[in-house]
C-alpha cells in the first residue's frame, strides 16, 4: 500500500499530527483521505474515509500514516539544521 504524507508537524504539546493519503489495496485508482494525531507513540486521535474505519473505527491506513509520519519526524529533527551545524563550536 501506498502512503503520502501530505502535511505534518509536531504542535506544542509534542503531538504529529498528518494529514495523508492511503492507495487501496484492492484497487489502486481508490485513494483515501487519512489524518492522524500521535502522542507518545500512540494514536489518540485519526480519522480515515475508507470503510473499514467508518465500520470499526480503526484501520490500517491510520497505522501506516502514523508510522510514517512519526519516521518522518524523527528523521527531521535528528541532525541538525544547517545553520545550527554553521555555527557549532568545537571540532
Amino acid at each position: 500500500m501506498n502512503v503520502i504524507l501530505e502535511r505534518v508537524r509536531v504542535d506544542d504539546n509534542g503531538d504529529v499530527i498528518a494529514i495523508g493519503w492511503a492507495r487501496s489495496d484492492s484497487d489502486k485508482w481508490i485513494l483515501y483521505g487519512v489524518y492522524v494525531r500521535v502522542r507518545g507513540g500512540r494514536v489518540v486521535e485519526s480519522l480515515c474515509t475508507c470503510k473499514g474505519y467508518a465500520f470499526y473505527g480503526h484501520c490500517k491506513h491510520v497505522s501506516r500514516l502514523a508510522t510514517i509520519a512519526q519516521q518522518y519526524v524523527n528523521a527531521a529533527y535528528s541532525k541538525p539544521s544547517p545553520q545550527a551545524a554553521k555555527h557549532q563550536i568545537g571540532p
